[in-house]
């Protein structure tokens, strides 16, 4: 009978001292409570091994019980934890994307004022060729006409 409580008390101790529970105040709350009641247990033992045995039986199942609790409560926080990390991540995913879309459209808008700019001053440079070219044209003209009309005189 007192193997079985100190069995019982071993097992409490034991989850209560383990990392896997730590962190987590109401799981902290109901170890030291079961922990309180084991130790009851063995200091308020009687001499009936059936009392005993009944007792040990009821601690065992109420200590599965309320640890059963604690692991479902653990769980659900870490699915809430999960849930919140995910839509944290989803928020980020998001605040990314939009920077990144507000950045491809600065570039994009760079991009076509230098392209514009790039055209203009090759519209000028054009323009400024074709003129080069005509005042050329114009020029060797005159030349070409008056040498005609040199040669013209010339005959006469």
């Amino acid at each position: 009978m007192a193997i079985g409580l100190a069995g019982i008390f071993l097992v409490v101790t034991t989850a209560c001292s383990s990392g896997t529970m730590g962190g987590m105040n109401s799981t902290d709350a109901k170890v030291q409570t079961l922990q309180e009641r084991a130790e009851q247990n063995l200091d308020n033992r009687t001499g009936n091994p059936a009392e005993a045995g009944r007792r040990a039986v009821e601690d065992l199942s109420a200590t599965q019980e309320e640890l059963g609790d604690s692991a479902e409560e653990a769980a659900e926080n870490i699915g809430k934890k999960a849930k919140a990390g995910l839509e944290e991540a989803k928020e980020e995913t998001e605040d990314f994307l939009q920077g990144s879309a507000r950045q491809a459209e600065d570039v994009a808008d760079t991009v076509t004022s230098k392209a514009n700019r790039d055209l203009k001053k090759s519209k000028r440079a054009l323009e400024d060729t074709v003129d080069a070219a005509e005042n050329k044209a114009k020029k060797d003209l005159k030349t070409t006409k008056r040498a005609l009309e040199d040669a013209e005189d010339a005959i006469d």
